[in-house]
């Protein structure tokens, strides 16, 4: 698992998840804010495994993740990440435009053109989602 997805810094946060059949709740993930992929933070997947594992023996389909797991620290499991979603999505977009237009500089300064050009996408990507956020 990489840092980065579509070029963006994948972005921390605490959701629900379907693991091997079974929803979880309360999961520490990571999610690429330009195409929304999630997946289980790779340092916790030990425990989702021992999760299901009980799940399936009590027959359940639906569990919380913070009933079984309490010894995690979230500020250590999300310290490379660029953002970390705490309800509000508008702060993360403005960080991810923040940090590639920090980027989009360096790329100029490089003269790495694809560089830019990606960059240049992705700043395009979100100012529609800042669009569509602040026109709900």
């Amino acid at each position: 698992m990489g840092s980065f997805c579509h070029g963006a810094s994948k972005i921390g946060a605490i959701g629900s998840i379907e693991y091997h059949h079974i929803l979880i709740h309360h999961v520490p993930i990571l999610c690429c804010p330009v195409c929304q992929h999630v997946e289980p933070h790779p340092r916790i997947h030990e425990n989702l495994d021992l999760i299901v594992s009980i799940a399936n023996n009590d027959g359940m389909q639906e569990v919380d993740f913070n009933n079984y797991i309490t010894f995690i620290s979230y500020e250590v499991l999300f310290e490379n990440v660029s953002s970390v979603i705490t309800g509000n999505w508008d702060k993360v977009v403005k960080q991810q435009i923040d940090l590639s237009l920090d980027l989009l500089s360096i790329a100029r300064n490089l003269q790495d053109k694809e560089w830019e050009e990606e960059l240049k996408q992705r700043l395009s990507f979100f100012g529609k989602q800042m669009d569509a956020t602040t026109n709900r």
